[in-house]
């Protein structure tokens, strides 16, 4: 993705920051005890295959914080982009 490409989805915004922190998957699985699939479920805006949407926020919350994002400017986008 280029920088001058706007990040429109919180998966992108997650994604780009996880790349920017310099972490694999595996390495952000590790310190958020999250499954690799899910993270990267929440990197392609797939909710879908999360169980639930309590699920989807606090793993959004986790993936954030480790990352170096506010939880919940992320967790607010997820309900813009969700329609909740």
């Amino acid at each position: 993705m280029e920088d001058n490409q706007q990040l429109n989805t919180p998966g992108e915004i997650l994604a780009a920051a996880r790349k920017k922190a310099g972490l694999s998957l595996a390495e952000l699985a590790t310190r958020t005890k999250i499954q690799q699939d899910m993270l990267q479920a929440i990197e392609r805006d797939e909710y879908h295959k999360i169980s639930g949407d309590l699920y989807v926020k606090s793993f959004m919350g986790s993936f954030a914080r480790e990352v170096g994002i506010e939880p919940e400017v992320v967790v607010n986008m997820y309900r813009d982009f969700s329609g909740e």
